[in-house]
């Protein structure tokens, strides 16, 4: 892949002070542009794989054909249970059970 040059307008004050912070940092203006621009691009990317994921969980749920039994109610307490019980003899947690 290759590198295209590009014109940008920016304010003259922001551009000194990009030029300052470049140089503190040892770099170029258009290096930290170019970083900017990748990072943009990838939290978008990020993000979109983030509503992606959520739309087809939201799908999942909706097309489930899992029926709860009748009277069935969430209880964090029973379903964490059996995970901090494995973890309560854990020296981790200062319950060395030596």
């Amino acid at each position: 892949m290759g590198t295209r040059n590009i014109t940008l307008a920016i304010d003259e004050d922001l551009l000194e002070q990009a030029k300052r912070v470049a140089l503190e940092e040892k770099t170029s203006v258009n290096a930290i542009v170019r970083d900017l621009l990748v990072q943009k691009v990838a939290n978008s990317t990020t993000a979109h794989r983030r509503r992606e994921a959520a739309r087809l969980l939201v799908d999942l749920s909706k097309n489930s054909k899992t029926v709860m039994p009748k009277g069935w109610k969430f209880d964090r307490e029973a379903l964490y249970g059996e995970r901090l019980s494995r973890h309560q003899h854990s020296d981790l947690r200062g319950n060395d059970p030596k």
